[in-house]
């Protein structure tokens, strides 16, 4: 059964006012497994209620019961609704619906409960919550030895005459959707369904005996007693064998095409890690000082996201946050780098905030709509016109071809171009808003697409502000540019231009920049990173002079470590791997021996390149990994680049020289 939200009713000055005791009890939590709702692209109806609740930091929780008092006594906390919690503030609850959602970016919403009665450690729904604890301050009977049965009004009912902020449920709770008995006996407290006539003779029958817990209900406890050991690393779900993308997408041909049973359960456990925070880490302290503001864009295939869990950007800039955390924390080159110029370095602080922006949903193209304007009614939609035999693979390919076909289509470029200028513009807004010492750098980072779209709009950027338009340009300056996995070469070569720096070019603002010979990028440092078997990924250098094809591409360093511990990583992955593992060994040592006798940049080159570049190059070749062992899994290194840890290594790298 569906339920009609009601509208969030606040205390008047005439209403009953309960007052808390003993608030130092109450620990607030989140939901993790069921969503409330997610963005309308997803279609997404909540059909049953969350099971996995964790436990806010002990300083976002007392924010938030600090707030909720506030709201209690009658305050005027209009402005205070919205409370920042987790690491960064990523995340707000909004107090008028009991609820968590992303701060910057569209993402799934999780209901929030106030921790105070629990049962198996998991906090009770608010409006059963709040009438045992009425029951418990206000009853005097309740305290005595003799159990004392006290009947509650059902979630629903409560809803519609509470007079204070509370979760509204689409879906009722199945354990608690009918009527329940609260049975008072000393220190415990035990539910039952009111119906519950099995219940109900037994308290009949040993009425006047020594109270027996009831067989059939439900003991709740006041206070929450603590995570056990080892049980909140299982929630966060840190499993480090979680699938990758591509993994991903063939168990979804493994289920989908083929009818095998694959639930994809370890990608939804680390997908709530998104949503977790270790407060005993200052990273999570929501005032920590940020450097480098990092925006994210994605590339092709992101609608396939609607039907693959795994292909989920937010999840996939999670992940590179966490590496680039990781990367950054006993790295003490880094930290010295970090520290710079002021010398104000703090170990558990990269200083680097990083942040997705979802374009795709908001391109108004379906496979499965028609067109909609009134002279296109007599196209048919592309699902109509899709060959029958393999469906579900072409519906897939479709989803991945059919964004690059899109982004050079006029109309729908246009549309892909003033989304991301839009949500660009209006995050880092938000980010000032919420953050307002901030006073560091903002990078870009496009992947594959993605990178092709950031080029476009700094190619895009006036010189001069009189000529600015907020919704063709960007209203903050760039000081990186990062592109990994780019056919952006191919593109320019396809329509005959070079590419340059501002600094080199002089661009007319008032001119079509699409149609110019050379695309100069309003950027202070340009890197296009690669991986060598990475098959949508294109070099650069040459694009901006010619002599740069007779000089190999830079290498990237192991962030964490040699070409030796990452084999002997592999040998527990069996002996079949050991002839692939020697190829592999003897092509690093030729790759070595390559770098050393590569002919050196001519100082007049490399100081054309350093108008583009701090250190002269564009082209950075990522290290060789396991998936370059066959030419099927090298595919798969298209989409690896965030999960790399020697990626995010180069990237604080450059990020800090800036």
């Amino acid at each position: 059964m569906l339920l009609t939200r009601p509208s969030v009713r606040f205390l008047s000055p005439f209403s009953v006012r309960i007052r808390w005791n003993s608030t130092s009890a109450v620990q607030w939590f989140y939901a993790t497994d069921i969503p409330d709702s997610k963005p309308p692209e997803f279609n997404y109806t909540q059909s049953v209620r969350p099971k996995e609740f964790l436990p806010f930091a002990k300083f976002d929780s007392q924010n938030l019961e600090k707030t909720y008092q506030k709201l209690i006594e009658g305050d005027d906390v209009s402005e205070e609704l919205l409370v920042q919690v987790n690491e960064d503030n990523l995340f707000e609850c909004d107090l008028r619906e009991f609820v968590m959602r992303p701060t910057y970016w569209s993402g799934a919403v999780y209901e929030i409960r106030r921790g105070l009665w629990f049962h198996e450690n998991l906090p009770l729904p608010g409006p059963i919550s709040d009438q045992l604890e009425q029951i418990f301050l206000h009853s005097p009977e309740v305290q005595s030895k003799k159990p004392i049965m006290k009947e509650l009004t059902d979630e629903i009912e409560y809803l519609k005459t509470a007079t204070v902020a509370c979760y509204s449920p689409s879906v009722p709770d199945k354990d608690l959707s009918v009527q329940q008995v609260a049975v008072f006996a000393g220190k415990s407290v035990y539910l039952y369904g009111k119906g519950s006539k099995f219940v109900k003779l037994q308290m009949d029958l040993f009425a006047d005996t020594t109270f027996v817990p009831p067989v059939g209900s439900k003991k709740v406890t006041r206070g929450y007693q603590g995570m056990p050991k080892g049980e909140a690393e299982n929630k966060k779900g840190s499993d480090p064998s979680n699938p990758t993308q591509e993994e991903s997408i063939l168990d979804f041909v493994k289920t989908d095409w083929l009818g095998l049973d694959n639930s994809n359960e370890k990608f939804k456990a680390e997908v709530k890690g998104d949503y977790t925070n270790e407060p005993a880490k200052s990273e999570n302290a929501g005032d920590r000082e940020v450097d480098h503001l990092v925006f994210c864009v994605h590339g092709i295939g992101q609608s396939l996201g609607t039907k693959i869990d795994s292909v989920n950007f937010i999840h996939t800039c999670n992940n590179l946050r966490k590496g680039i955390k990781s990367v950054y924390q006993g790295n003490e080159r880094l930290i010295k780098m970090a520290a710079m110029p002021n010398n104000n370095g703090d170990a558990n602080n990269c200083k680097v905030q990083v942040l997705p922006i979802i374009w795709r949903y908001n391109v108004d193209f379906s496979t499965k709509r028609p067109f909609q304007g009134a002279d296109e009614q007599r196209l048919p939609s592309l699902d109509d016109i899709t060959v029958d035999n393999i469906r579900q693979l072409r519906s897939v390919l479709g989803d991945v071809v059919l964004d690059i076909l899109l982004y050079y289509v006029p109309e729908y470029k246009t549309q892909i171009l003033e989304s991301v200028i839009e949500q660009s513009n209006s995050l880092y807004e938000k980010y000032l808003e919420k953050n307002p010492n901030f006073k560091g750098k903002v990078s870009l980072l496009g992947h594959s697409l993605g990178s092709a779209i950031f080029f476009d709009i700094l190619a895009s950027q006036p010189d001069k502000v009189e000529n600015f338009d907020r919704r063709k340009h960007l209203a903050f300056d760039v000081e990186n540019y990062f592109s990994c996995g780019s056919p952006v070469s191919v593109f320019k070569l396809l329509k005959k231009q070079n590419i340059a720096s501002r600094s080199q070019v002089q661009v007319s603002d008032d001119s079509n920049v699409d149609l110019d010979p050379v695309q100069a990028l309003k950027v202070n440092s340009y890197y296009n990173i690669f991986y060598s078997t990475d098959p949508v990924a294109y070099r650069c250098e040459p694009m901006m002079d010619l002599r740069m094809k007779d000089f190999s591409p830079q290498s990237i360093s192991f962030a964490t470590s040699g070409i030796n511990s990452h084999i002997k990583s592999l040998t527990s992955m069996g002996d079949d791997l050991g002839e692939k593992l020697d190829t592999l060994f003897s092509g690093e040592k030729e790759h070595q021996q390559k770098n050393v006798n590569k002919k050196k940049v001519p100082e007049e080159l490399r100081r054309k390149m350093l108008a583009i570049n701090r250190n002269g190059r564009v082209d950075y070749v990522m290290p060789e990994r396991l998936f370059e062992l066959s030419l099927l899994s090298a595919l798969g290194s298209h989409i690896q680049y965030f999960e790399d840890e020697d990626f995010a290594g180069f990237l604080l790298q450059e990020l800090y020289k800036s």
